[in-house]
């Protein structure tokens, strides 16, 4: 499987096209509108529901294909594909929209095995110009989000926001006390640079904080 499906397929499982077995879920609006992507529009097909409408699933994959060479070409690295870049591209699934590319990024990278912090393109085969081999492996999910090449975003999975429960806990934000004016694309990048010893610590720090672990005592 080249990068460039390998990459589709999983943007495919992070906005539920796929469940976690990677089989097709038809009880999913992505399924319906043969749009595994999400595209929230592409030419002149119709939007249906918010998403474009492919005649077939077989043309809204390659449509998905197309938007991940694009992404592709620009240079972006896994994280600016979805978080965007400056002057570049406006990001798969922008922070400012109230998502959180930085998950998305590392699911995308936990399912295919493509480094995060390398451009893309460089990591085409220079004698033949193709994408090496990659395969998705089998990790959680998380909810997620789509755009076009314009940048245009929605969210697709119910993600954590700023105003909307996590589609993982179910828990609103708002619910764990944090000031309505969090900063939480920074919380979520200073995470995503821990490693995994400290990021269990503070999840555990968390669960004791919200009581829903006992610290000591009877």
């Amino acid at each position: 499987m080249s990068m460039i499906e390998s990459i589709a397929k999983a943007i495919a499982r992070q906005e539920g096209y796929y469940n976690a077995n990677w089989q097709p879920q038809s009880n999913t609006l992505a399924y319906r509108n043969n749009n595994p992507g999400n595209l929230r529009s592409w030419g002149s097909n119709p939007v249906v529901n918010g998403y474009a409408q492919f005649p077939t699933v077989d043309q809204g994959w390659q449509a998905l294909y197309r938007q991940v060479q694009l992404n592709i070409d620009r240079g972006l690295t896994l994280e600016e594909f979805f978080a965007g870049k400056p002057g570049v591209y406006g990001g798969y699934a922008p922070a400012a929209d109230s998502n959180l590319p930085y998950t998305y990024a590392n699911n995308v990278a936990s399912w295919t095995g493509i480094p995060l912090g390398i451009p893309l393109n460089q990591l085409l085969d220079p004698a033949t110009g193709t994408a090496p081999d990659t395969m998705p492996t089998e990790v959680p999910t998380t909810g997620g989000v789509a755009t076009t090449d314009t940048g245009m975003v929605v969210d697709t999975t119910g993600g954590p926001s700023a105003s909307g429960p996590s589609a993982s806990t179910g828990i609103a934000w708002q619910d764990l006390g944090l000031p309505a004016n969090i900063d939480l694309t920074s919380i979520e990048a200073t995470f995503a640079q821990m490693s995994t010893a400290e990021r269990v610590l503070i999840a555990v720090g968390a669960a004791v904080a919200l009581g829903l672990i006992v610290s000591g005592g009877k």
